[in-house]
């Protein structure tokens, strides 16, 4: 599932992602998995499903005019382009979480698509945990936020198997 981290500094934010993809099986997929990136005026970070996520890429998805008509249009564009949002037999839903800076604002969107503005710094995925505990201890640091991050994503892929390097961090 990965590790996203989000991160509030100075006005900005700052959005960084593992690049690790695994199967439901828990196997590492020798794949690239850019998981960070921008689209229009947002800076964007997702885990869960990596279909779900790339269909949030510049070329596939126009996003709303602003941030609160954000989770409404991912979820018909999702459905649009069919990816399972229901697993009728094992209950579970499927999509991504995702990070969204914009404004020097930060925002999470989980798999239900419920959106919550962030005050400080959050991270989603199985590695969240992890990064939560490390960011809270380096909050205290005088790192740079891009090396807050890069240790968050660190700390995590050192317990958990499904996050793992190369790492991103991006701003906006």
């Amino acid at each position: 599932m990965s590790c996203i981290v989000g991160l509030k500094y100075n006005r900005k934010v700052y959005i960084g992602g593992d690049g690790r993809a695994t199967s439901s099986e828990g196997e590492i997929r020798p794949v690239i998995c850019n998981k960070v990136f921008k689209n229009k005026k947002y800076l964007m970070g997702f885990c869960g499903s990596v279909r779900a996520g790339q269909l949030l890429y510049p070329e596939c998805f126009t996003p709303p005019d602003t941030i609160l008509k954000f989770p409404n249009a991912m979820r018909k564009h999702y459905e649009e382009n069919g990816v399972l949002l229901h697993d009728t037999e094992t209950g579970d839903i499927h999509g991504a979480n995702i990070l969204i800076g914009i404004g020097g604002r930060l925002y999470e969107i989980l798999i239900d698509f419920q959106m919550s503005e962030i005050e400080e710094f959050t991270s989603v995925g199985s590695g969240a945990n992890f990064a939560f505990g490390a960011l809270e201890i380096l909050k205290r640091t005088k790192l740079s936020p891009e090396d807050k991050i890069l240790t968050a994503l660190k700390v995590s892929a050192k317990y958990c198997a499904q996050v793992g390097p190369p790492y991103e961090v991006r701003t906006c």
